[in-house]
């Protein structure tokens, strides 16, 4: 996404586009690291880390009443449907487990399989070592199974409140670093507005060795798709096949090609909401927005 468009907010298929603050305001978007630290009699510091939760909080010195109330109706959950966000500074809209292949909870919960059962998936140390660039960011990929003359699916953000959002009809561009045995291609599965999954979208077959290789496709969100999951599909093929996956990146065409730790937002609520009155009809707007 382009840095200069707005952030959005809302349900999927009703997101309302929030005004960008006051250049002094800013947006302040800390980071909760989920985990825990520990110091050992020796000194030493360790962390044990599952994950990450963000909030965004926005602060309005002037705000229309007409926003100023559906940002009240967000706040006050007034329709049930889930609360998504995009923030058009994300430059990888897969969530940061995804995009390391489960390297950040070391846990394959960020992804399905269609094929065999649970013991097929697991978090494996990348052999080989990946690239320079990608070495300092990653360590594991997610390993997949694919029993004998079966085809299966690997996928992301199965659930619809973690599926990526589609902003508009622009191009995605989803990228992957595979290696391993068999034949795959790079896959995107979109859902409509209602979580109905709509036709697989796959990119060219590649056949798979023990080097790593980038695995790619270009898709354009069709008028009825409003999310998507991304991830691979493995051709029928003789004899079990393994597979291993990591450096996920899906992202806007115009948007920097180089990999980046995800950056997806799931679910979101709003957190706090305060308003003051100003001149007649706009309000000081300040609230906050969090994964949940």
């Amino acid at each position: 996404m382009a840095w200069h468009e707005r952030f959005l907010l809302g349900p999927v298929g009703a997101m309302v586009p929030l005004p960008s603050p006051p250049a002094r305001a800013g947006v302040s978007a800390p980071v909760q690291r989920l985990g825990s630290a520990r110091v050992a009699a020796s000194g030493r510091y360790s962390a044990v880390l599952s994950g990450q939760k963000r909030s965004w909080t926005f602060k309005y010195s002037r705000l229309n009443s007409r926003l100023a109330e559906q940002i009240r109706a967000f706040w006050s959950w007034t329709q049930p449907r889930p609360l998504r966000f995009l923030d058009p500074y994300t430059l990888n809209l897969v969530s940061a487990d995804v995009s390391l292949g489960g390297s950040q909870s070391r846990y394959t919960k960020a992804f399905t399989a269609s094929t065999g059962d649970s013991s097929i998936l697991r978090v494996d140390l990348t052999t080989p070592e990946l690239n320079s660039y990608l070495r300092t960011f990653i360590d594991s990929g997610i390993r997949w199974t694919v029993p004998a003359a079966t085809a299966g699916t690997l996928l992301s953000n199965f659930d619809i409140r973690e599926q990526i959002v589609l902003r508009d009809l622009r191009p995605l561009v989803l990228t992957l670093e595979v290696t391993g045995s068999g034949v795959v291609q790079a896959l995107i599965r979109p859902f409509n507005r209602t979580g109905v999954a709509q036709t697989d979208i796959l990119g060219n077959a590649v056949t798979l060795n023990t080097t790593w290789q980038s695995v790619s496709l270009t898709y354009s969100p069709g008028s009825n798709d409003a999310t998507c999951a991304v991830g691979l599909n493995c051709q029928s093929g003789a004899g079990e096949r393994i597979i291993t996956t990591t450096a996920i990146k899906c992202r806007d065409s115009n948007d920097d090609p180089r990999w980046s730790i995800g950056g997806g937002i799931g679910e979101v609520a709003i957190i706090d909401f305060d308003a003051q009155y100003n001149t007649f009809h706009t309000y000081e707007i300040s609230f906050t927005v969090r994964e949940v």
